[in-house]
């Protein structure tokens, strides 16, 4: 379990420059304070960025005036929201057990209704036109024009035939514009509470946390507006990381030590994503990543190395760090909201000092997104 949760925060650490996962609560003290408990060692000696004297090998001169250019952040319409939240329920209201359909009223509009139907053209069955046990929100628009009108009405058994046209824009040229028969059976009206119940045990919420179809409404809303937004925030950190790679000057080489213990964590991770594809190393470094196992090992370690020296700089700067007591908690802090399950003893055997860089990387990025000039 500890090597598991160590590298996924490799993962954040080496992979395409992306610091989201290391968001910090941007702790600023007086100058000098935070960083002396660090453990000072000679820089030829260090392992991590903290640990060095980091203004010998890197300025960032203007950090705190840099502009970047991002895509303004996603808009979440009604009709996104509409059209995932029908798919969504029809989906959902075919896991509902066919013993509890509601069969003693007729349809209507709102309902959810789970039937067979085939469709005809010119009395012959066309292809796709076919299904049992179909899951419909009637009023959804799932269908084209008419079909979910002419079923508000229909007590469950009955058949119904269905007289429609298909629009002239239709994706299919051979139905386009034409004239079509449905023979329809209502099986029985859904349950919007066993729906309901479906979507929250799917989703972890045993407790039944949404109420209603709104309820479901609100949370893919909510849903599409939180991914919308991590994704702006990782493009944001990405665009920052690049712009501070473009003003940093780099002024001495890294002494080995730090060089080989960022090598030998980008081998670790690019081990873990060959075992997770099921291949070797060389195999996912040239087929996945265009280059060889070594050079990957190599490039992709030296430019973390430079990014996250450039962060600890800017640490430096603006007196952003963790005293010992703070560190502990912060790693407290991040396994509990991260939700990894791990015990005691997993726990007691991690070195903080191993996240101390991480922690201070994200509180930096948190500090940059606030000053910088962003241009839409």
């Amino acid at each position: 379990m500890k090597k598991l949760f160590k590298n996924t925060i490799m993962i954040a650490l080496i992979g395409a420059m992306s610091l989201a996962v290391l968001s910090g609560c941007g702790k600023k003290e007086a100058a000098g304070e935070n960083n002396s408990s660090v453990a000072k060692v000679p820089d030829e000696e260090a392992t991590y960025v903290s640990q060095l004297d980091i203004e010998k090998y890197v300025e960032v001169p203007g950090y705190n005036e840099m502009e970047v250019t991002v895509a303004g952040a996603y808009e979440v319409t009604d009709e996104e929201v509409d059209y995932y939240l029908s798919q969504q329920v029809s989906q959902l209201a075919v896991g509902v057990d066919s013993e509890k359909l509601v069969t003693d009223r007729a349809v209507e509009n709102g309902d959810v209704i789970n039937l067979d139907y085939a469709g005809y053209k010119d009395g012959v069955a066309f292809d796709g036109g076919t299904a049992t046990n179909q899951a419909l929100w009637i009023g959804s628009g799932s269908f084209i024009a008419g079909f979910e009108e002419g079923l508000v009405g229909v007590n469950p058994g009955e058949t119904v035939d269905l007289n429609l046209t298909f629009p002239e824009n239709y994706g299919n040229a051979d139905l386009a514009g034409a004239e079509v028969v449905f023979t329809c059976t209502v099986n029985g009206i859904i349950p919007e509470d066993d729906i309901v119940d479906l979507f929250n045990v799917s989703n972890g919420n045993g407790d039944g946390t949404v109420k209603g179809f709104d309820g479901i409404e609100e949370y893919i809303r909510n849903y599409i507006s939180e991914s919308a937004n991590q994704q702006y925030q990782s493009e944001l950190e990405n665009a920052i990381a690049e712009k501070i790679m473009e003003i940093a000057v780099f002024k001495d080489e890294f002494p080995a030590a730090i060089i080989l213990k960022y090598q030998k964590d980008a081998e670790d991770l690019l081990n873990q994503y060959a075992e997770m594809y099921q291949t070797d190393a060389e195999t996912m470094a040239t087929q996945y990543m265009g280059v060889s196992a070594d050079a990957f090992i190599k490039d992709n370690s030296y430019q973390q190395l430079k990014i996250d020296s450039a962060l600890a700089y800017i640490a430096v700067k603006e007196n952003i760090g963790y005293t010992e007591e703070e560190l502990a908690a912060k790693l407290d802090e991040y396994i509990t909201e991260s939700g990894y399950a791990i015990t005691d003893e997993e726990k007691a055997a991690l070195n903080p000092e191993d996240f101390r860089d991480s922690f201070i990387a994200g509180d930096v990025m948190e500090y940059l997104k606030g000053v910088v000039k962003v241009n839409n």
